[in-house]
Parts: structure tokens; C-alpha cells; sequence
């Protein structure tokens, strides 16, 4: 039976999808090295990087092997050593410099690393070490990371620019009495990232976005139906510009949200039947426009044929067990996409889901460690999977209860059929789950390029590290 289904699993693969899998290439480390994990970032030029996080069983320390893969040929960049081990926080690159900000551990304390390859020369330099204690969330651009750390008496972001020092910024955020005090008190930080597809958002109370060198926090507050906005920028040490910005004229409404796009703050404001979108300037807190939520907005409104309309999106999005979204979206044409949604009370959002992604491998990989200690004597049955095989990309349909708009710059509603976005309507976390599920592969680690999905991952049959391109579908 066993046999019968990974044939079938072999046959479905060999018939979807398109993959370009370097036969060629094969990376073996000597037997003296036990790999930890992986990890896979994207790089311009479609290019790719690859990190395979290892210990050396004879000195002790750990190593990081580094390369460099275009689709094609892949090009080992140097190896990265340390005697404690590091994990990856975030990246970024400058030309040939790509920066890796990485963690280690010294007894209980935290620390950071930057260590610069050349993918040129080959050559590796590092900075010195940081304080990691009390990191929040950060932001990671082409040719820059952010990092925020927030305790109970500050805020300190840290930006790490191409190849230049550190800039940090230091707030108190302890001054008893004051309103940045309250601003910040047992509030979780969630970064947005505007820079893809983002159709829900998150559902925190205190969110942060970046605005070119600006950060924008927004804080909800759902009894009074207020967004407060604080922006911080980091170019000068001026005091940080704030506003509040309220959804509540003569009506008061059950719950609210927000999100920031271009400058701009779209609040949505919805009770079970009647609900409201308002856009306001950020920067001169001025009313762009109210669009109330009404079923005459049908030949603005763009959803699935089967979308119940507005009333009924009222009435579930107030229930209880429900949390009303909006998110923005830039189309090619330039105009903003909001869309409309709610998500079950469960629901999370994660920036960094690379980054979340790699710290679960790293759990789990530790678990199967254990897992095989404890099952080395029971024999297997039934082949492994080669890794000669498709990928099958696979998306599920999207739940049928958002709607959206396309709102232009000067906050009215714009009647363009043409609701294309910049960054792709993109499911990553079934990409890679589906290369998860692979029996003959461990140690996987993927990445996004514009159109497509890249991955490195250890064959058990070819013991070796193999890495392979999909198209995006």
C-alpha cells in the first residue's frame, strides 16, 4: 500500500508544474560536520543565496556554508565561523555586499553580528557586537534592515544601511505622565510589510509601518473608534509628530481598524449594519474622503461572483467571533486596492514570515534529531521519493466574504476594471509546505524571487544538498 501511494505522489508530480533542478550541483559537507539547518533569501538580478548552518564535531564551533545560486549554476561564497551558534535575524544587500545580521547566545545574553560577504571576492568581514536584548520586530528592505527593540523605559531602533555603521535611535518611553508612555504600555509591536500582497493585515492593537524614513506606528482604540498615529523619523532627532485621528462623527460604531498606505490612513468603522471607510492625510490630518459601506456602492464593488454583498459582510464582520480587516494594495495603474475583510478571532499576521519560518525549522529540525536517535533500530519499508521530480504548486480558493475597492490618491472611488497589483496574489505558506511534505528531503529552505520559488534542500537518496527553481503559478 505504501509502495502504491508513492507511486501516485511520483506520477502527480511528474505531470504539474515546471522545475529547472540542477543535477549537476550538489553540495556535500564533510562527515565531521552535523548540519543544524538552512536557510534560503532572495537576492536582485534573480539571483539567490543559500546558508547551510553547521558544527564542526572536531574544533567545537560552528560554521556557515554560503552560496550563491541564479537558476542555473551555483557558486560556494566563503564559510562563516563562530564558536557559538548564530541564527538569522534579517538581510540585506548593496551591489556585491550582502549583509547578514545574525544572533548568537553567551550563557543567557543575546547579541548581534553584522557579517558582510563580497560576492565578488569572496571575502567576509564582520562588525562588532551588539546588544540583542529585548528585540520587538524589525523591517527588512532591499538595501537595508531595521531592527526595533522596546523595554519598559525605551524604544531603540537600529538601522543597518548597505555596508555603512549602525544608526541608532533611542527614545524614553518611561516619562511618568506622559502620552508616549501610555502609547507603548504592554503593547505588542506588529510590523506591516507593504511591499506585498498583503489581504488581511494584522489584528494587533499597535501596528508599524515605513514610510520611506519614516515609522509610523497607529494605535486602535476601539471604544472610541481612534486611530493615534506617532511618526517617528529616522533622519533627525526631532520629537516624534502625532495625531489621532477619529472614524466617529454623530455614529458610534461596534469595532474599527485601520491601515496606513501612501501616506495615508484608511480606517474602517463597522457595526451590523452600517459600516464606514475614512481617509485621512497622516501628515495634515486632513479629511480626504467618507465612503459609507452601502449596497448602491455595487458597480464600484470588486469581488467573487458568490460574494454575499455588503449587508451580509456587515452582519458577519460584527459577530463576535469575528475581526474585520483592511488592507491596501497598490495596482499597476497606481491606484490603491482596499480591500474589505474580516478573519476569525485566531487569526495572526507575521511580517517576518521568512524569518518565523526559519525559526520553526530550526525547532523542528531539533525535534526529528531527537526523534531519530530514539528510532534508529526500526527498519523503514517502501522507497524514499527521488528528487527527480515537479513540485506540485498548489492555491487554495480564497474565502468568498471580502469585497474590494479601488480609492485614488485624493481618497474617491475610482471605476477601473483594472484591479492588477504590483506584488502578486502570492499563498507562500502552501509553496512551502507542500515542499515540506517530501519524504526524501530534510534541512529544506525556500524563497520568493518575482516569479518564482526557490528552494535547497538535503536529498536522503544522492546524500547530498540539492538546490532546484519553480516557476510561480
Amino acid at each position: 500500500m505504501k509502495i502504491k501511494i508513492a507511486m501516485l505522489v511520483m506520477m502527480l508530480f511528474l505531470n504539474i508544474g515546471f522545475a529547472n533542478l540542477i543535477e549537476d550541483e550538489l553540495i556535500k559537507l564533510p562527515d565531521h560536520f552535523k548540519v543544524e539547518n538552512t536557510f534560503s533569501g532572495d537576492l536582485p538580478d534573480n539571483k539567490s543565496f543559500h546558508l547551510i548552518f553547521a558544527k564542526n564535531k572536531n574544533t567545537k564551533r560552528f560554521e556557515i556554508f554560503s552560496y550563491l545560486y541564479d537558476g542555473d549554476k551555483v557558486i560556494e561564497m566563503g564559510v562563516i565561523k563562530n564558536k557559538h551558534s548564530y541564527s538569522l535575524v534579517s538581510f540585506h544587500s548593496n551591489g556585491n555586499m550582502l549583509s547578514l545580521l545574525l544572533n548568537y547566545k553567551i550563557k543567557k545574553e543575546n547579541f548581534i553580528r553584522k557579517i558582510e560577504l563580497n560576492i565578488e571576492s569572496k571575502e567576509i568581514s564582520e562588525s562588532k557586537a551588539f546588544g540583542h536584548k529585548d528585540f520587538e520586530t524589525s523591517f527588512r528592505k532591499v538595501d537595508r534592515s531595521i531592527l526595533i527593540y522596546k523595554s519598559k523605559t525605551d524604544l531603540l531602533i537600529r538601522q543597518f544601511k548597505g555596508s555603512e555603521e549602525a544608526q541608532e535611535k533611542n527614545i524614553n518611553i518611561s516619562i511618568e505622565g506622559t502620552s508616549i508612555k501610555r502609547y507603548f504600555k504592554d503593547q505588542y509591536i506588529s510590523s506591516i510589510n507593504t511591499d506585498e500582497f498583503v489581504d488581511n493585515g494584522s489584528t494587533l492593537k499597535l501596528k508599524v509601518y515605513l514610510i520611506e524614513d519614516d515609522l509610523v506606528f497607529t494605535k486602535e482604540d476601539q471604544k472610541g473608534n481612534q486611530t493615534s498615529v506617532l511618526i517617528f523619523s529616522l533622519n533627525n532627532d526631532n520629537d516624534p509628530f502625532r495625531n489621532s485621528f477619529s472614524n466617529t462623527n454623530a455614529i458610534k460604531f461596534k469595532k474599527s481598524t485601520s491601515y496606513v498606505f501612501d501616506n495615508k490612513l484608511y480606517q474602517l468603522a463597522i457595526s451590523k449594519d452600517k459600516g464606514t471607510i475614512k481617509v485621512w492625510d497622516i501628515y495634515t490630518n486632513r479629511v480626504l474622503s467618507e465612503i459609507a459601506l452601502q449596497e448602491s456602492l455595487g458597480k464600484y464593488v470588486k469581488s467573487k461572483e458568490n460574494f454575499k454583498g455588503i449587508t451580509d459582510y456587515l452582519k458577519q464582520a460584527a459577530k463576535k467571533k469575528y475581526i474585520p480587516t483592511i488592507a491596501v494594495n497598490k495596482t499597476i495603474a497606481g491606484i490603491g486596492l482596499v480591500r474589505i475583510d474580516y478573519v476569525d478571532i485566531t487569526y495572526s499576521y507575521n511580517y517576518n514570515w521568512w524569518w518565523h519560518h526559519h525559526q520553526f525549522m530550526m525547532w523542528q529540525q531539533q525535534q526529528m534529531h531527537f526523534q531519530n536517535n530514539m528510532m534508529n533500530s526500526v527498519p523503514n519499508f517502501g522507497p524514499s521519493l527521488s528528487n527527480n521530480y515537479i513540485l506540485d504548486l498548489y492555491k487554495f480558493e480564497s474565502d468568498d466574504r471580502y469585497f474590494e475597492l479601488l480609492i485614488d490618491g485624493k481618497g474617491s472611488i475610482a471605476n477601473n476594471d483594472n484591479t492588477e497589483t504590483v506584488y502578486s496574489d502570492l499563498n507562500k505558506e502552501e509553496y512551502i509546505d507542500k515542499l515540506e511534505d517530501i519524504d526524501d528531503f530534510k534541512y529544506e529552505s525556500s524563497c520568493f524571487l518575482k516569479d518564482s520559488f526557490r528552494f535547497i534542500a538535503y536529498s536522503k537518496v544522492r546524500k547530498g544538498f540539492v538546490f532546484q527553481t519553480n516557476e510561480l503559478k
